[in-house]
C-alpha cells in the first residue's frame, strides 16, 4: 500500500517513513535505510526516521552513525525512553560506558514517569 502511495505520490514523507520501517522490520536494511535517509532529507525534524536510522545502525555495528542519529532523535524528542534507551546502548558499544549507562537510567525514568501518568 504505502509503494502504491509512493507511485501516486513520491513525496509523500509519511508513506516513504512508514515504507522504510516495514522494510527494516522485515530484515531489507538497505532499502529502509534509503527511504529512512530520504524522510529526513524532506524533513530534518522527523525524529522517528533518525531512531529506526540509528537503531538499525547499532544493530549493523555502525556505532558512531548509530550515536549520532540516536543523539539527532533524542535531541528531537527528549522524553522518549526508547530512544534513550538504544542512544544508551550505542554509548556502551562505543565505550563510553558512564554516559551509555546514563541514558538507561533515564530511560528506566522516563518509561516510570509514563507508567504513572493518568490516561486522558
Amino acid at each position: 500500500a504505502f509503494q502504491g502511495e509512493l507511485v501516486l505520490n513520491p513525496a509523500d514523507i509519511q508513506a516513504k517513513y512508514h515504507l522504510g520501517y516495514v522494510l527494516l522490520a522485515m530484515q531489507e536494511a538497505k532499502r529502509g535505510m534509503e527511504l529512512m535517509k530520504e524522510v529526513i532529507q524532506t524533513d530534518p525534524n522527523f525524529g522517528n526516521a533518525y531512531f529506526e536510522l540509528g537503531k538499525t545502525q547499532l544493530q549493523q555495528g555502525n556505532v558512531p552513525e548509530a550515536i549520532m542519529n540516536l543523539e539527532k532523535a533524542a535531541k528531537l524528542d527528549p522524553e522518549q525512553a526508547h530512544i534513550r534507551f538504544q542512544l544508551g546502548r550505542a554509548y556502551v558499544a562505543a565505550g563510553r560506558q558512564s554516559e551509555g549507562q546514563a541514558q538507561l537510567d533515564l530511560s528506566k525514568q522516563l518509561k516510570e514517569k509514563a507508567r504513572n501518568q493518568p490516561n486522558n
